[in-house]
C-alpha cells in the first residue's frame, strides 16, 4: 500500500480508529462484555472475547491477520475489563493497527490482499 500510494497512509492514520477500531471494540468489548457478562464467568470472558475477534480476521484468508488477532484480541479484552473504557480500547487498538500497516504488516489485514 505504502508503495503504491505512499499518501494513503496517511489517510488510514486519520480514519481507521473511527471506522475500523471503534466498531470491532464496540462488538468484541462493550456489546460482548455486557451481553455475556451473566452467560460467561468473568474469567473467562476475555477469552471469548479474544476467540470471536480472531474467527472475524479469519475472511482476510491468511494465516497471519488470525495468528496477530489472537494476541491483540487478548490484550483488548484484558484492558476493556481492567478499565471498562471503550475509549481507551478503542485508542490502543488504533495504535496497534496503525503501526501494523506502517511497518508494512496491513497487508494481511487489508480487503484488497484478497486475489
Amino acid at each position: 500500500m505504502q508503495k503504491n500510494n505512499p499518501n494513503f497512509i496517511w489517510l488510514l492514520f486519520i480514519f481507521y480508529p473511527f471506522f475500523s477500531a471503534l466498531p470491532q471494540e464496540f462488538i468484541f468489548c462493550t456489546f460482548f462484555f455486557n451481553r455475556y457478562k451473566n452467560i460467561i464467568t468473568p474469567a473467562y470472558t476475555p477469552i471469548m472475547s479474544a476467540l470471536f475477534f480472531t474467527f472475524s480476521h479469519f475472511f482476510f484468508i491468511n494465516l497471519i491477520a488470525p495468528t496477530l488477532s489472537i494476541f491483540a484480541g487478548l490484550i483488548f479484552a484484558h484492558t476493556y475489563r481492567k478499565t471498562n473504557s471503550l475509549a481507551l480500547v478503542t485508542l490502543e487498538h488504533s495504535l496497534y493497527g496503525n503501526t501494523l500497516f506502517y511497518i508494512g504488516l496491513g497487508y494481511y489485514f487489508w480487503g484488497g490482499s484478497i486475489n
